[in-house]
């Protein structure tokens, strides 16, 4: 939920219906410490005299420390990365409270342990097709739009991270010129090569407006992925 939303990708694709769209998707892995509860027997063998041992029913146990990797996968085509994946985290909290409680509970009915196994699984399940359902089945969010020209994507540490343009925001306005494609962004852009104005609506469809001097060094393209057309390359030098 924290720091899932922070490791998405942008990339352009074309959808069913022969437009160009963008979409996010989200790779991570997590390394995080599983405590195993190991019988007092078998931590005898390990070259350590001074491990911890505690009684459980007149059993010895204790635990034993192993790295345990969490990997996540989602495609997101139907809203903002961080709301997509911030909904899917609080699915999988309140999942893994259920399965919390049910361990608990098997304390005194010993058969629920099977339970927490089955749920465990078949739960993550349901909430990998429930999430995969809903995206393919809605519309796009990042798509062309009448009022200018969708950011996708943000390059780290570039112009337009500089001007904190976030992604899902829309630039109308370039140096006091409508654009509605890319190319109109940079040929407004040329008009002024040492400053940058942009007009730009956020994600609530407020107007904000967002400046910055451009430095020799700077990314030539402000660093911004735009929801665009596919390029076309002719003869013509670049």
């Amino acid at each position: 939920m924290k720091n899932g939303k922070k490791g998405t990708s942008p990339k352009l694709m074309t959808s069913k219906r022969g437009q160009r769209v963008g979409v996010h998707e989200l790779k991570r892995v997590w390394m995080l410490p599983l405590l195993l509860l190991v019988p007092g027997d078998a931590l005898q063998q390990l070259p350590f005299e001074w491990w911890p041992v505690f009684n459980v029913a007149g059993e010895g146990y204790g635990l034993l420390l192993v790295p345990f990797a969490l990997g996540h996968y989602q495609h997101i085509q139907g809203a903002l990365p961080t709301q997509a994946v911030s909904h899917v985290g609080k699915q999988i909290m309140a999942h893994g409270f259920v399965l919390t409680a049910i361990a608990i509970a098997s304390y005194w009915l010993p058969i629920l342990s099977l339970a927490v196994v089955a749920i465990g699984i078949l739960g993550r399940e349901v909430i990998y097709f429930s999430q995969k359902t809903k995206e393919e089945s809605g519309p796009f969010y990042f798509s062309k739009r009448n009022q200018g020209v969708m950011i996708l994507g943000v390059l780290p540490h570039s112009p337009a991270q500089k001007m904190k343009l976030s992604v899902g925001e829309i630039v109308s306005k370039v140096n006091g010129t409508i654009v509605h494609n890319e190319a109109e962004v940079y040929e407004a852009l040329q008009r002024n090569r040492a400053h940058c104005k942009l007009e730009v609506l956020d994600v609530n469809g407020q107007v904000r407006f967002v400046q910055r001097a451009l430095y020799e060094g700077d990314h030539h393209e402000l660093g911004i992925l735009f929801v665009q057309d596919e390029k076309k390359w002719g003869t013509e030098a670049v």
